[in-house]
C-alpha cells in the first residue's frame, strides 16, 4: 500500500508555516482518521500550508480512508472505507490530470481497485461476487493503460534517447523515472488482466482472451527488458499464465529463466513463485510427479532467508511443499512405509509452519492439517531426540527439521517479547529453543562422524554448515568460527562455503567484543584470513561483501581510516563499495569536527576535504531508482562540509541534486527524524 508525503520547498511555506504534513502523519499514526479528514477540511482556511499540498487535499483524504480501512477489524467499515478512498482517488485523477502527484494518484487508484477486487473473491463464492471481482480487475486494468498511454506520450516529447545525462542530469533523471513508472504500468497491467481471467471456474477457457493480452505484456517485459529487475521478475507472471493456458513446455521454459536471473533481493519473492509454479505442474502430472516437487521446493525452501519466513508467498510455497509429501506418504506402491511416515512428518512441520502466519493461505492450512489429523488447538511440535542416529542421513534430516524448528522458537520468542507476554511463557520458549539447538549440535556431530566415500559430499557440506549455524546460536563462537572456516576452505565455489565463511566472519566479531586486546588482535588477523579468502574466491557474490563490510568498519572502529579506504578502493564497484565510502566520508567528518573541538583547526580542514572527496565518490556512484535515509544523511554531511568550507553553490546543488538531494527527494525519505530535517532546513537557510 502507498504511504503518501510531501516536499516542502523554501519557496512554499511561510517561515512560521503550519506543518500539515508531519501533523497528518502523527493524526494517522495514532488511529484519528476522523479528525485527520476534519483537519484537512480546515486546512483551505489555515495560513502558511503551502499550496501544492492544499491542491492535494483530495488525495491525502483518499490516503486516510485507505490507512482506515486497513486498520479496521469489522469489514462493512472496511468495504466503505475502501469505497470512500476509490471515489475520491477517481475523482482527483479525472480533476487533476496535470498536477505533480496525478501520476502517484493513478497508481494508488490501480493498486486500491486490485485490492477491492481480491475482497470480492474471498470468501465463499458465487456467481455475482467473480462478476464483480472481474469487473474491478478490469477497471484496475484501465486505469495502469492509462498510465502507460500518458508515460509513453511524455516519453515520445521528450526524446528520451538524445538527452545526454552529463548535459542534463535533471532531464536525464526524470527520464529515467518515466521509464521506470512506464513499466510498473505494464506490470500491473499484465497482472490485473491474469487475475480478471482467474476470476472464472475455468479460466483457461473463459477468460483466454483476457489470460493472452497479460501473457503479451509479460512476454514484452521479459523479453525486452530482462536486464531490468521488473523485466526480469516478469518470467514469474509470465510462467503462470502460461500454466493457466495449459502450455507446460512454455511455462517450464518461463519458470527457470526466472530462477537463473542474478541473485538480487527483489528477484527473491518472484524466484519463490517460479519454485511455487514448477512444484504446481509436477504435481498436476496424473500420478503426481512428487519426487520432482519436493527436489526443487526443498533445494528452494532450504534458501530462505530470516526476512522472507513470514511472507505470504512463503507460506504458499510451504502449502504446496506439503501437498508434495501429502502425496508421497500416500505411494505405497514405490515408498517404503518409514518414508511415507517421514513425509507425513514433513508435510506436518512445513504446515504448522504456515500456520504461524496469519494471511489468506489460512484457511486451506487449517484444512489439510486436518487431513493429517491435526487440529486447531494443537500446538505441539515433534522434534527429534539425541539417541544416536542410524546414519549420515538420517541425522541430517533430524538436523534439517531442528534448524527449522529453532527458527519458528525464535520467531515465537521475540513474539512473546515484543507483546510482554507472562516470564513463565517465556522462559517455556527460551528453554525449548536451546534444548533444539544443542539437541542439533549433538546429532549433527554424531551424523559427521559416519560420512564415508559414499556420503552425498553437497548434503555433508549442508550439514556442516548447519553445525556452524547451531554453534554460533548457542554462543560457541571458538567452534563456529572453526567449522565455519573449514567449510569455506573445504567447499570453495559453493554457496555452503561461502555461508560457512560468512558465519565465521560473525563468530570472529563476536570474539573480538569478548577478548582482551592481545588476543582480540589475534582474531582480528583471523577475521582478516577468512574475508580475504572470500573476496578472493567469491569475487561477485554480495555474501562474499559483507566480508569486505565488515573489514572496513572494524577498520574505522579503530580510526585507521587509511585501511578503510584501501579496502574500500580494493572493492568493485557496486551499491555496497559506494556506501561504505559515504560511511568513511561520515567518519571522517566526526573525526574533524573533533579536532575543531581540540582546536587544531588545520588538521579539521584536512579531515574535512578528506570527508567530501569520499561522500562525494560515494554520492555519484548510487544508481537505480531507490536511495536510502543513509544515502540522503550523507548528502546532507557533504553540504554542511560545503557551508564550513565556504563553498555555498556547492551545497545548494548537493542539497537540490536530482537523485539524491534531500531538499529536491524529501517525498522520497523513508520517515526522516525530526533532527535530520531540522538539519537539512538549516543547512538550506545557511547555504542560501
Amino acid at each position: 500500500m502507498i504511504f503518501s508525503s510531501f516536499l516542502y520547498s523554501s519557496t512554499d511555506v511561510a517561515a512560521e508555516g503550519e506543518p500539515a504534513e508531519e501533523f497528518l502523519k502523527r493524526l494517522r499514526a495514532a488511529g484519528y482518521y476522523d479528525m485527520a479528514d476534519a483537519y484537512l477540511d480546515r486546512l483551505q482556511k489555515t495560513p502558511g500550508v503551502a499550496p501544492s499540498f492544499l491542491s492535494a487535499i483530495p488525495l491525502e483524504k483518499a490516503q486516510t480512508s485507505i490507512d482506515a480501512a486497513i486498520a479496521s477489524r469489522s469489514r462493512n467499515q472496511q468495504d466503505q472505507a475502501f469505497e470512500k478512498a476509490e471515489a475520491e482517488l477517481q475523482a482527483y485523477v479525472d480533476a487533476n490530470s496535470s498536477h505533480e502527484r496525478a501520476s502517484e494518484a493513478r497508481s494508488m487508484l490501480g493498486k486500491l481497485q486490485m485490492v477491492r477486487a481480491a475482497q470480492h473473491m474471498s470468501g465463499e463464492l458465487d456467481s455475482a461476487k467473480r462478476s464483480k471481482a472481474r469487473e474491478t480487475y478490469a477497471k484496475a486494468a484501465k486505469t495502469f493503460e492509462n498510465i502507460q498511454a500518458d508515460l509513453k506520450t511524455k516519453l515520445e516529447g521528450m526524446q528520451g534517447a538524445k538527452i545526454d545525462p552529463v548535459k542534463d542530469p535533471e532531464k536525464a533523471s526524470l527520464r529515467d523515472q518515466y521509464r521506470f513508472e512506464y513499466l510498473i504500468a505494464r506490470q500491473n497491467t499484465g497482472e490485473a488482466q491474469m487475475m480478471g481471467a482467474k476470476t472464472f471456474e475455468d479460466p483457461s477457457k473463459d477468460g483466454k482472451g483476457l489470460l493472452e493480452k497479460a501473457l503479451a505484456e509479460m512476454v514484452e517485459l521479459s523479453e525486452k527488458y530482462e536486464k531490468y529487475i521488473i523485466g526480469a521478475s516478469a518470467f514469474h507472471k509470465r510462467g503462470d499464465i502460461e500454466r493457466l493456458l495449459g502450455r507446460k513446455d512454455k511455462a517450464i521454459e518461463s519458470y527457470t529463466r526466472m530462477l537463473e536471473q542474478q541473485d538480487a533481493d527483489p528477484l527473491r519473492e518472484p524466484k519463490i513463485g517460479a519454485t511455487i509454479g514448477l512444484i504446481k505442474l509436477a504435481l498436476a502430472e496424473d500420478p503426481p510427479n512428487y519426487k520432482d516437487a519436493i527436489k526443487q521446493g526443498e533445494e528452494f525452501e532450504k534458501t530462505l532467508r530470516p526476512n522472507e519466513k513470514r511472507l505470504p508467498i512463503t507460506q504458499e510455497l510451504r502449502i504446496e511443499l506439503a501437498k508434495a509429501f501429502v502425496a508421497k506418504s500416500k505411494d505405497e506402491k514405490d515408498t517404503k512405509p518409514n518414508e511415507r511416515k517421514r513425509a507425513t512428518s514433513d508435510a506436518r512441520q512445513l504446515l504448522l509452519s504456515a500456520r504461524k502466519v496469519d494471511g489468506p493461505h489460512t484457511e486451506e492450512t487449517k484444512a489439510l492439517l486436518a487431513d493429517l489429523g491435526v487440529q486447531s488447538s494443537d500446538e505441539t511440535v515433534e522434534l527429534p531426540t539425541a539417541d544416536d542416529p542410524a546414519n549420515f542421513d538420517e541425522a541430517f534430516k533430524s538436523a534439517n527439521q531442528l534448524v527449522q524448528t529453532s527458527q519458528l522458537l525464535n520467531d515465537q520468542l521475540r513474539k512473546l517479547q515484543s507483546d510482554k507476554a507472562p516470564a513463565d511463557q517465556i522462559k517455556e520458549v527460551e528453554a525449548s529453543l536451546v534444548n533444539a539447538r544443542q539437541t542439533g549440535v549433538i546429532i549433527l556431530r554424531r551424523g559427521l562422524s559416519m560420512i564415508d566415500s559414499e556420503s552425498d559430499t553437497t548434503q555433508v557440506n549442508e550439514a556442516r554448515k548447519f553445525l556452524t549455524y547451531l554453534l554460533q546460536q548457542e554462543d560457541h563462537f571458538r567452534d563456529s568460527f572453526v567449522s565455519g572456516r573449514f567449510l569455506a576452505q573445504n567447499a570453495p565455489g559453493t554457496d555452503a562455503g561461502l555461508v560457512g565463511g560468512v558465519l565465521a566472519l560473525g563468530s570472529a566479531q563476536k570474539l573480538i567484543t569478548q577478548s582482551g586486546d592481545r588476543e582480540a588482535e589475534y582474531w582480528l588477523k583471523e577475521l582478516q584470513s577468512v574475508g580475504d579468502y572470500l573476496i578472493r574466491i567469491w569475487p561477485d557474490d554480495p555474501k562474499a561483501a559483507a566480508a569486505q563490510d565488515i573489514m572496513v568498519r572494524l577498520a574505522l572502529s579503530n580510526d585507521d581510516f587509511d585501511a578503510s579506504r584501501k579496502l574500500i578502493d580494493e572493492m568493485a564497484d557496486g551499491p555496497q563499495k559506494f556506501m561504505l565510502a559515504r560511511l568513511l566520508g561520515q567518519t571522517l567528518w566526526n573525526d574533524s569536527i573533533r579536532l575543531l573541538s581540540e582546536e587544531k583547526p588545520d588538521e579539521s580542514k584536512s579531515q574535512m576535504k578528506a570527508a567530501a572527496k569520499e561522500l562525494q565518490k560515494g554520492l555519484d556512484g548510487i544508481s537505480g531508482g531507490l536511495v536510502s535515509t543513509e544515502a540522503f544523511q550523507a548528502a546532507l554531511t557533504l553540504a554542511k562540509i560545503h557551508v564550513r568550507t565556504d563553498a555555498p553553490g556547492k551545497a545548494v546543488k548537493t542539497l537540490d541534486h536530482p537523485k539524491f538531494g534531500p531538499v529536491k527527494n524529501r517525498s522520497k525519505m523513508d520517515q526522516p527524524s525530526a533532527s535530520m530535517i531540522s538539519d537539512l532546513y538549516r543547512t538550506e537557510l545557511q547555504a542560501v
